[in-house]
């Protein structure tokens, strides 16, 4: 025996659900990633039960925030992300919707905001089209304009990108064509991203539209700044 009670307070469960369920889970999907009844996380966060079995306290306090399973509807803003940053890499929406496998219509929704919440399928699908095209060059011009227009974050700009409160690290003004200062920030930022990957030079170059001879300059400075730190 090892002398614990066999009942726990659920304060901190009815916390710690909560918790979860602010992240965009449901409490039918906490259910099950701690093999309770839905019934058990309403009652809890209801105040409808004062103690629960310590066993099942267990599994409850090691549910992990956004831990979604294939049923579960979750919130947008993870594919919204990843797709408005392939539009800033110059993927439009066919050729998103061809390797992902959706609709073109879906991933335009995505990109304007459109869809508060995906399944499971489009989530895995846009997530599995981001990580195929990100490392390629992307030649549709007229989206990646459009985005920096619309100010959408590239990808090397979040440090987390299904964390519904990150926020990109680029500057709060809004590039587009006046402000050549900021588009020129990004497009840095953009290079040591796409030089993280290990794509060459010149790849980067015809990705970016940029002259090859700028991007190389660019890499060694930035190199140079790295070994003095």
């Amino acid at each position: 025996m090892s002398g614990k009670p066999p009942l726990y307070d659920v304060a901190p469960l009815a916390a710690h659900i909560q918790s979860l369920h602010d992240t965009g889970m449901s409490f039918g999907l906490i259910a099950r990633r701690a093999n309770v009844s839905t019934s058990t996380i309403l009652y809890i966060t209801k105040g409808r039960t004062k103690k629960c079995r310590r066993e099942k306290a267990q599994r409850i306090l090691a549910v992990r925030p956004r831990d979604y399973d294939d049923l579960a509807v979750r919130p947008s803003h993870g594919c919204r992300r990843r797709v408005q940053a392939l539009y800033r890499a110059g993927h439009g929406p066919d050729a998103i919707a061809s390797v992902a496998g959706l609709y073109t219509s879906t991933i335009s929704g995505l990109a304007n905001g459109h869809h508060a919440t995906v399944d499971g399928r489009t989530a895995r699908a846009v997530e599995a089209a981001y990580r195929v095209l990100l490392p390629t060059i992307g030649t549709h011009r007229k989206a990646r304009a459009r985005a920096i227009q619309c100010g959408w974050a590239p990808a090397g700009a979040w440090s987390d990108i299904d964390d519904p409160a990150c926020t990109p690290d680029i500057a709060d003004e809004i590039p587009d064509w006046r402000n050549q200062r900021q588009v020129a920030e990004d497009r840095r930022a953009e290079i040591r991203h796409l030089s993280s990957y290990g794509i060459p030079e010149d790849e980067i170059a015809d990705r970016l539209d940029m002259n090859p001879r700028y991007v190389h300059d660019l890499l060694r400075e930035i190199r140079k700044q790295a070994v003095a730190a």
